[in-house]
C-alpha cells in the first residue's frame, strides 16, 4: 500500500510550498462496487439523481469527489460512503465478495441457514471459527 506522507519542510520550491497531488486527487471504488452490484452507469445515475456522464467523470477521477457525491452515490451502491475512497481498510472487498453479501442478503432465513450449512460441510473448520 502507498503511503503519502505530506512535509511542508520538506516540499518547497523557490521557497514556496508545494502540495502533494494527493490533494487533488482521490482514487475511489465507485466503478468496482458499481459492477459488484450489477449496476449500469445509467442505473447508478438514475437512483443517484445525476446523469451517467457525471458517473463516469466521478469514476474516472475527473470530476471531483465531494462529500455530497459519495452520500449520494453510497445509497443506491448499498455501502458505507468511506468505503467508496478507502484504501486502507484492512482488505477492501473483491466483486466476488460484494456479490456474495448481496445474494446471501436477499435470501430468506431458512435459504440463508441451509447455504451456510452447505458451505460449513465444504470448508474445513478453522482454529477461529
Amino acid at each position: 500500500m502507498l503511503s503519502l506522507v505530506y512535509c511542508p519542510a520538506l516540499c518547497k520550491l523557490n521557497g514556496n510550498p508545494i502540495l502533494p497531488k494527493a490533494a487533488s486527487y482521490v482514487e475511489n471504488r465507485i466503478r468496482v462496487m458499481r459492477e459488484a452490484r450489477g449496476l449500469s452507469l445509467d442505473t447508478l445515475a438514475t437512483e443517484a439523481g445525476t446523469t451517467n456522464q457525471q458517473v463516469s467523470l466521478l469514476e474516472t477521477g475527473k470530476r471531483r469527489l465531494t462529500v455530497d457525491w459519495l452520500l449520494r452515490l453510497a445509497e443506491p451502491l448499498k455501502c458505507h460512503p468511506w468505503e467508496l475512497v478507502a484504501s486502507d481498510l484492512p482488505h477492501p472487498p473483491a466483486a466476488e465478495e460484494i456479490r456474495l453479501i448481496t445474494r446471501f442478503q436477499a435470501l430468506s432465513g431458512g435459504q440463508r441457514s441451509a447455504l451456510l450449512r452447505l458451505m460449513d460441510a465444504m470448508v474445513e473448520p478453522t482454529a477461529d471459527a
